[in-house]
């Protein structure tokens, strides 16, 4: 039977009671109360007063290089808990995949990490936030968007809910750059507010980013086991290069999924493994279970297009547990392949642009965005 249990590493935050499931750990400051899943873990943001201001959620990685572990304290400093500025600042110097909950009585928040890798969905009028909309209680106004399920096919199709939608009618997605004012309930961007910096030097920005980014490889590997998922793409392989310097502290993996693009992944992997010395791992396919195919859509709440990721539910749950996964994804929004060379800051962006850009969009698309 699938239930809560199945929910590793999620939250639920509430304004007016606790709804954490059996068994998970729960929090309580004020009238807001935490539930988390044990495997999530938890740093308490403290006032000058010492006084309980909120958490970090997740994995923070410090402007030191320092992975924050579960049931450690932060103090908030003066300036951010005075001014909203200096508050971002602060959330700002942290990497790593997290959320923060600021419980100011005056400007209650929530912020995601900038690419929003921590999960979050909210109900306005249950004053909830949850990792999935499967923690959510159903009533008369959060019933299933079954049209549009329906429409987009998950799991069986690629592709995703256009921004802020999800399965469920008034469950609504917290966007990247986006916080979550816990007072209204309503969401409003953070970053940018204003004219991005334009860069003068492209090699000193890229040797910014890649420092950030073995910083936190750095963190991780020094305190979890770790492996790196290299395939034959930019993005893994960009990811190792920044990894150099700690590559006898993780083990690459790479999954056959038994067709020709895992092939090349699988022998391009293995080369870049025998040339550098570097340990590596092959996850062979295995056909999933029903039961683990259930468990994979309830755990992503019915609202993830990936296919692979979905029929691979046993394969995965048959590596060691407990380690970290550095996964290089995401690069196409910087190379921003869905660019067109004649486009400007003042091309129109039309619902048919859109769905024309997004390939493997279906055509559902068209019409909510038009709407």
């Amino acid at each position: 039977m699938i239930d809560h249990s199945c929910l590793i590493g999620q939250f639920v935050v509430s304004a007016t009671d606790n709804r954490a499931p059996t068994q998970w750990i729960s929090e309580r400051i004020g009238h807001w109360f935490l539930g988390r899943h044990p495997a999530l873990p938890s740093i308490r943001l403290l006032g000058a007063d010492d006084r309980p201001l909120g958490w970090i959620l997740g994995y923070p990685i410090s402007e030191a290089g320092t992975l924050l572990a579960d049931g450690e304290t932060l103090r908030l400093p003066l300036e951010a808990q005075a001014s909203t500025d200096a508050l971002e600042t602060f959330i700002d110097t942290f990497g790593g995949r997290l959320a923060v909950v600021v419980l100011d009585a005056r400007h209650p928040r929530f912020y995601l990490d900038p690419f929003g890798s921590l999960s979050a969905v909210f109900c306005a009028h249950q004053r909830m936030v949850a990792s999935t909309p499967n923690l959510i209680p159903y009533d008369a106004r959060t019933r299933d968007r079954v049209e549009l399920a329906q429409a987009i096919g998950f799991p069986y199709r690629q592709g995703w809910y256009p921004p802020g939608l999800t399965p469920r009618y008034d469950v609504d997605r917290i966007p990247p750059n986006h916080y979550l004012d816990l007072s209204d309930w309503r969401t409003l961007r953070h970053w940018p507010k204003e004219p991005l910096r334009e860069e003068a030097c492209v090699e000193d920005a890229l040797t910014e980013i890649a420092a950030l980014v073995k910083r936190n490889i750095a963190a991780i590997v020094s305190a979890i086991p770790t492996y790196l998922k290299l395939t034959a793409g930019h993005d893994s392989r960009m990811l190792l290069a920044c990894a150099r310097a700690l590559a006898d502290r993780f083990e690459l993996l790479t999954a056959d999924f038994g067709d020709r693009s895992s092939a090349i992944d699988c022998d391009t992997a293995r080369r870049i493994a025998k040339r550098f010395g570097l340990k590596h791992r092959i996850q062979r396919w295995e056909t999933a279970t029903e039961e683990d195919l259930q468990e994979w859509t309830f755990r992503t709440g019915n609202a993830v297009g990936e296919v692979r990721g979905w029929q691979s539910a046993t394969m995965h749950k048959r590596l060691p547990g407990w380690h970290a996964m550095l996964d290089g994804m995401g690069g196409e929004l910087a190379r921003g392949f869905a660019w067109r060379d004649d486009d400007t800051e003042t091309t129109l962006v039309s619902p048919e642009r859109l769905v024309a850009l997004c390939s493997g969009c279906s055509l559902f698309a068209a019409t909510v965005f038009a709407s």
